[in-house]
C-alpha cells in the first residue's frame, strides 16, 4: 500500500529535481557560451551530492517502511534469461570500448566533425584529466543511483496503477524527458539507452546488470569525450604551427 511520501518523494525524483536541474543546467551553459571558465569538478560532484541523497532518503524510507528489496530490483535472482542479458551488457560494453579504440584510428580531417557532434552539442562533458576523474565519480553515481531511483523505484510505484509491462514503458518515458536539458538531439539516444537498461532489468529481475551497464555507458562516454577533446587540441597546436 502506498503512503503519501511515496508520491511526494516520486515527484521529487521525477519533476522537481529534473526541473531544477533543467534550469541549472541551462544557465550553467549560457555562462560558458558567454565566455565563463566553468569549474566542472565542482558541478559533477555537486550533482554526486545530490543524487547520493535522494538515493538516502529512499533507502531510508524503504527501510522505515519494512519493504522486499527485491520489489525494487535490489535483490539477487537467476533465471533462464540472464545469459540474454549479460550477452547484451557485454555486447553493448565491448561497442563503447570499439568506439574509443576507432577514435585513436580516426583521421584528422573527420576530427573536427566528431568534435562539433560531441563538445558543441553536449559543452560540459569532460575535456582535462581532472575533469574526467571528477567525471567517472558522476558516472559511477548516476549508474547507481539512476537505476535504484528511475528503473527500480519508478517502476514499481507506477506498478501500483498499472501493469508492470505498462510500467516499464512509463519509466522509460518519463527517464528520458528527465534528461531533456541535454536538449532535444540527445533524447533518441537518451531513449534507446533507456530502453535498453530497462531491458536488461526485465531480463534479470534484478538491477545489478544495468547498474553495471549505465556505469559503462557514462564513464565510456565522458572517456571518449575526454580523448576527442584532446585529440582536437593537438591538431589545433598543429595546425597553428
Amino acid at each position: 500500500m502506498l503512503h503519501f511520501v511515496d508520491h511526494l518523494l516520486v515527484l521529487l525524483v521525477t519533476v522537481v529535481f529534473p526541473v531544477v536541474g533543467y534550469f541549472g543546467y541551462r544557465d550553467k551553459l549560457k555562462r560558458f557560451r558567454a565566455g565563463e571558465d566553468l569549474d566542472r569538478p565542482a558541478m559533477y560532484m555537486s550533482t554526486v551530492t545530490v543524487q547520493w541523497c535522494m538515493c538516502g532518503v529512499w533507502v531510508l524510507w524503504w527501510l522505515f517502511m519494512q519493504r522486499d528489496w527485491s520489489a525494487i530490483g535490489l535483490g539477487v535472482t537467476v533465471n533462464e534469461w540472464a545469459w540474454i542479458a549479460v550477452a547484451l551488457v557485454l555486447g553493448a560494453t565491448g561497442l563503447l570500448i570499439a568506439q574509443i579504440v576507432q577514435l585513436k584510428n580516426t583521421p584528422d580531417d573527420r576530427i573536427a566533425p566528431l568534435y562539433q557532434s560531441v563538445h558543441v552539442a553536449q559543452p560540459l562533458l569532460p575535456r582535462s584529466d581532472r575533469d574526467f576523474r571528477a567525471f567517472c565519480w558522476l558516472g559511477l553515481t548516476a549508474g547507481i543511483v539512476e537505476e535504484v531511483l528511475w528503473r527500480g523505484v519508478l517502476i514499481w510505484y507506477l506498478n501500483q496503477f498499472v501493469s508492470f509491462e505498462w510500467a516499464m514503458a512509463l519509466s522509460i518515458v518519463v527517464f528520458t524527458l528527465g534528461h531533456s536539458y541535454q536538449g532535444a538531439s540527445q533524447l533518441v539516444g537518451v531513449g534507446l539507452i533507456a530502453c535498453l537498461l530497462t531491458l536488461v532489468y526485465w531480463l534479470t529481475g534484478s538491477l545489478f546488470l544495468a547498474m553495471l551497464l549505465h556505469v559503462a555507458i557514462d564513464i565510456f562516454q565522458g572517456k571518449y569525450a575526454f580523448d576527442l577533446e584532446g585529440r582536437h587540441v593537438r591538431l589545433a597546436h598543429k595546425e597553428g604551427v
